[in-house]
This record gives structure tokens, sequence and C-alpha cells, in this order.
């Protein structure tokens, strides 16, 4: 099969997808989450992260994987630099198992699908792009819930816009 490993990476949940690359068809979906408040320590939930998108791989062999790239802050560097740890494992991943690996800046799959926050919340519209496109239910409650399942749709809609 030619599928596509989609990756929304953080340290407090990473949405992942699969999706086939011959028919377009979502696979299979998720989120791998940490409660912060549980463990606090940043590098045992990379490391949660990492065996998580390490088990994603070896059940569905993806012929690529698309990670949405880290978007540089001198305001949030910590947060630059856990990231930028994650996305160095999911590169690690990809290259001990050959598998080319991608890196798409937030901003530009968001605006190439029209998600954009002159429209409102970037979680709520990316949600929504995600539920028409592939005629789905994920959930959006508001700006702050930690019940919206915009990690798992912006790797989809990440995927989507690769293909």
């Amino acid at each position: 099969m030619n599928y596509i490993l989609g990756l929304d990476c953080s340290t407090k949940g990473t949405g992942w997808c699969i999706i086939d690359k011959d028919n377009f068809n979502l696979i299979d979906s998720g989120c791998f989450k940490v409660d912060p408040s549980k463990e606090r320590d940043t590098l045992k939930r990379i490391e949660i992260m990492m065996n998580g998108i390490l088990d994603i791989v070896n059940k569905y062999n993806p012929c690529q994987i698309v990670e949405e790239d880290v978007t540089p802050s001198i305001q949030n560097s910590m947060t630059v630099k856990q990231l930028a740890t994650l996305k160095g494992c999911a590169y690690g991943i990809a290259l001990t198992h050959k598998i080319p690996i991608a890196f798409i800046l937030p901003n530009v799959w968001q605006s190439a699908l029209g998600i954009l926050k002159s429209k409102g919340s970037t979680k709520e519209q990316s949600i929504n792009w995600t539920n028409n496109k592939y005629n789905t239910n994920f959930i959006y409650k508001s700006e702050g819930s930690k019940f919206n399942d915009d990690d798992i749709c912006d790797s989809i809609n990440l995927v989507s816009y690769y293909l």
C-alpha cells in the first residue's frame, strides 16, 4: 500500500493520520496524548510521542511521512526547542526506516486550504475542513478545550495539502 503518515507533533498531543496516496482515503487516525500535570518531564513526554510514532510506522509501513514544521519563535524559545527535539525524533525514525519525510510550515498548508486567522479560530476551521472533506465527525468544543480533535485534523489536512 502507498500510505502517507501525517504528523502534527507536540509534547502534549501528537495528532497522526494514515492516508492512502493512491485513492486519498483516510485509513486511520488518532492522537497520542500525555497530560503534562501527570508527566512533568518533557523528555519523557517526547519519548512517549516518539514510541507512538514508531508503532504507527511499524503497523502501516508508510511510503512517506509529512510533518508540520516548527515555526521559529523567540518569545517561546523553550517550546520551539522541545518541538525541534520531537521533530528530530520523527526525522530519525524516517531515516532508520528509509522513509522520505517532508516538513511543511503551518501557515503554508493552512492558507492553501483557506484556513485563515482572519476567519476566526483556525482549530475550528481545521476540524470543519476535515469533516467536510472526509465525511468525518471530529469534535470542536471551544477554543481552549482539551476535547478538540484539532491535532488529528491538522495531521489529516497537512497530508491533504501535500497530496
